[in-house]
């Protein structure tokens, strides 16, 4: 879902531009196609779609009822996090072999290459939801990013923390808001 001061609409991402766009940035977007399913209208990039980073938007409406069904405001009671994990299954990657220039993910059984490795952070959230029931939550690098921005952390850089301080982080934050993809449970943003 994507948002500005008058409404939002969903956003298909394609190709190379998945990397290029991070949740919680501002960017102008230029030669995207409108397409309807179900009789449901939404953009899509397109190769002809030019990505600019542009100043952070202000007063961005988070009222449209499509990002109201997904925003959540909740406590973390518990914590998982793992540091190094595999770019293609999400797997923890326990140890890289000391010998040799690849290493093997014991999930996905894939081989990648040691000087492509990124650290990719994995966040599991129990989350304790407005009703009590428990709820568990996936985030990712840039989820991990604007939560670090909430907390007047946003400085940091994500692979520069350790898990155990990322644990405590999350675990003392108190009650806070972030915007969640209903099917997959990930979340996408945190917001103030």
């Amino acid at each position: 879902m994507i948002a500005d001061q008058t409404n939002s609409v969903k956003l298909v991402v394609w190709e190379e531009l998945i990397d290029k766009l991070k949740a919680g940035d501002s960017y102008h977007l230029k030669n995207l196609t409108v397409r309807i399913f179900g009789d449901e209208k939404y953009l899509t990039t397109n190769e002809n779609t030019a990505v600019e980073t542009i100043e952070q938007m202000q007063d961005v409406n988070l009222e449209a009822e499509d990002i109201q069904d997904n925003i959540y405001t909740a406590v973390c009671i518990g914590v998982i996090v793992a540091k190094d994990s595999c770019f293609i299954c999400n797997h923890t990657i326990e140890e890289l072999p000391e010998k040799g220039d690849s290493y093997n993910c014991a999930n996905c059984h894939n081989t990648l290459l040691k000087r492509t490795k990124k650290t990719k952070v994995v966040c599991t959230l129990t989350m304790q939801m407005g009703d009590n029931k428990l709820t568990t939550f996936t985030c990712f690098n840039d989820a991990v990013k604007s939560f670090l921005t909430t907390i007047n952390k946003g400085d940091q850089d994500v692979a520069d923390i350790s898990p155990e301080v990322l644990n405590g982080l999350f675990l003392n934050s108190g009650k806070i808001n972030f915007i969640c993809d209903t099917a997959t449970k990930v979340i996408d943003q945190f917001i103030l």
